[in-house]
């Protein structure tokens, strides 16, 4: 809740130790770091006074997130001496467990507010501290002092200018605070008052509002501006020729190509960064989706506005909250944080520094008790840990990779709602960009709800379950069939695939293929109601028994057949779930068996598909 900085509602350490555990709604505790501040356990923690002289622990949490275990990097955030308010404060065990730590605790940024000495003079004037600082004092710039003479423009230039610096020492989170204290729009408004054709500004601008997600606002202020003045698409051609024409507009094959390209096998490394100036060019992107109830979910989804073609992209987003750590620096990471803390935390952050992204990011599922909020609910734009919290267990994404971390909650996304069958659009993450696209890879029809695929739908039943934990009960059509299954089908099915022998030594006999076979058809069967189900058949014992017939030359039919049955079932799976080339090796049985022109042809124009659909294009 909101705090009336009167001294009649500041508390000292005595007061809340009597009261310890226990939130002091609308009370504050007014204090002074007199140490140097340190990450520890996922927050910053430091000694301060309070106006009476004590000096316990302070630990805010969620705050500043950047730091490095045993070192300081908020030097520029907290330094020593700054004097801060804590919002309803609460006096606690610091950290779970045996750890013998107590403090002042503040888990919401939103309820720490640091005081310029200009604001400490007018707040609280008769105000004394009484312990020396052992160290010099050092300023911090969320406290700069401006001059009264100095313009909006001046300070928006200023404040940029920390925000690079911050951005440079890897303190994200305050590059944001100062990046949004800047305001890109104030900044370029006041450009284009001197200069209303300056190219910088026009691209500045149109870049802010699309940013905001105003992207027909920035496409009619662009389409104003360049018939207004046509020297701007000579100008600066560096920035108007090769980006502003990118604004809002679906991705090019290249930028494609390069979002989709496949990392190293098995993610032992990072993959390359995009190519350069490439990141420049991308700009959140929607194609034609409405949102509206959903017909397969509680809340709202998206919806096709006309007909989609196969490869369509719907979606290209950056992240509310991102992380990435190259595989060099996840030890050192791991140490100080982990990717909850730092998500949190930057979302805490951006909502406190810009309230309305709180009507973007509550809009989200936060679990069966707190769901989501309207847009007209009073709380839409304020900082609600719980919440978001919530809203990144339920919504939190990231590449599947050991070496390195990769993740965050894209909002448009998050919008899309799931079914482990019967998807028609596949979700990919691009690890160093964090850059997130959405395509169709089935055709879509108008008024068609847009669905994803949360986990790899060949996973067994109690692996794609775990979404009940957040209020999800998927009831696809394979999950119901599952749910229904009785506990002597699924033995059987697990006994058959346990039986097959997949091994080339003894293939040299017909009779153990045969086996293998009979033990196919019999796994066939238990599913002959929905073959399109059968998502035994794609068990990877599969591929080896195709791939050691293929080899000898022999039987190549059975194999033909076979393979068609499994192309059946993957039909129903997002291109990167599919862990195999099918439609590469149907087309080599084909050829082997010397199938007619126009078999051929279609299985060439199959694999053509999943290469662009997997890559983004035919090149290799």
């Amino acid at each position: 809740m909101e705090v009336d900085l009167k001294m009649e509602n500041c508390v000292g350490v005595e007061t809340l130790e009597k009261n310890e555990g226990r939130v002091l709604t609308g009370k504050f505790f007014l204090c002074r770091s007199i140490t140097l501040s340190s990450k520890l356990g996922g927050c910053i923690h430091t000694v301060v006074e309070d106006i009476e002289g004590n000096t316990p622990f302070v630990a805010l949490f969620n705050y500043s997130i950047d730091a490095r275990k045993g070192t300081t990097d908020f030097e520029t955030v907290v330094p020593l001496g700054t004097v801060m308010i804590v919002k309803n404060p609460v006096f606690r065990k610091i950290f779970p467990g045996n750890l013998p730590n107590v403090g002042v605790v503040a888990e919401n940024p939103a309820d720490v507010e640091l005081l310029s000495p200009k604001r400490m003079k007018t707040l609280f004037p008769g105000v004394k501290w009484k312990c020396p600082l052992r160290f010099r004092e050092i300023r911090s710039p969320l406290v700069w002092e401006f001059a009264p003479d100095q313009s909006d423009f001046e300070i928006a230039v200023h404040l940029k200018n920390v925000g690079n610096k911050a951005f440079l020492e890897n303190r994200a989170t305050d590059a944001i605070r100062f990046y949004k204290l800047e305001n890109y729009k104030l900044y370029t408004e006041k450009i284009l008052g001197f200069n209303n054709g300056d190219a910088k500004a026009v691209y500045c601008h149109a870049k802010a509002l699309i940013g905001l997600r105003r992207y027909s606002e920035g496409g009619q202020f662009l389409h104003e501006k360049l018939t207004k003045f046509p020297s701007l698409r000579k100008e600066n051609k560096d920035i108007l020729k090769s980006i502003l024409p990118y604004l809002g507009k679906p991705p090019g094959k290249e930028l494609i190509a390069a979002l989709r390209r496949p990392g190293p096998p098995n993610k032992i490394k990072a993959p390359p960064n995009l190519p350069a100036r490439m990141a420049e060019r991308i700009s959140e992107y929607r194609g034609p989706l409405r949102l509206g109830p959903s017909s397969i979910g509680e809340g709202e989804g998206l919806f096709a506005t006309q007909d989609l073609a196969v490869g369509t992209v719907l979606l290209v987003c950056k992240p509310f909250a991102g992380l990435y750590v190259k595989s060099k620096d996840t030890k050192a990471f791991s140490e100080n944080a982990s990717p909850h803390e730092y998500l949190v935390g930057t979302m805490a952050n951006k909502i406190w520094l810009d309230p309305q992204l709180g009507r973007e990011i509550y809009t989200l599922w936060a679990g069966p008790e707190l769901k989501s909020l309207k847009d007209d609910d009073p709380k839409i734009t304020k900082v609600d840990i719980d919440r978001i919290t919530k809203i990144y267990h339920a919504n939190f994404a990231r590449a599947d990779a050991d070496a390195f971390i990769s993740c965050g909650v894209w909002i448009p996304p998050s919008k899309i709602n799931h079914s482990c069958v019967d998807a028609n659009v596949m979700i990919g993450h691009h690890e160093t960009s964090l850059v997130m696209t959405v395509t169709t890879f089935k055709e879509v029809k108008n008024g068609d709800e847009i669905v994803a695929s949360y986990v790899d739908p060949v996973r067994p039943f109690p692996e794609r379950n775990f979404m009940e934990s957040h209020g999800f009960i998927c009831r696809c059509r394979l999950c119901e069939l599952e749910r229904s299954e009785s506990a002597a089908v699924s033995l059987q099915r697990e006994r058959l695939l346990r039986s097959l022998t997949v091994n080339p030594d003894r293939y040299l006999s017909m009779y153990f293929l045969r086996l293998d076979l009979q033990t196919i058809t019999a796994l066939k069967d238990l599913r002959a109601a929905s073959p399109d189900l059968n998502f035994a058949l794609t068990h990877s014992e599969m591929s080896k028994i195709v791939a050691t017939v293929l080899l000898r030359g022999e039987r190549c039919e059975p194999c033909f057949l076979l393979l068609e049955t499994i192309y059946s079932v993957i039909g129903n799976i997002p291109p990167n779930y599919v862990a195999h080339a099918y439609a590469e090796t149907i087309l080599i049985c084909c050829m082997k068996l010397g199938k007619e022109k126009a078999v051929l042809e279609k299985w060439v124009e199959e694999v053509r598909k999943y290469c662009r659909l997997y890559a983004g294009t035919l090149h290799s």
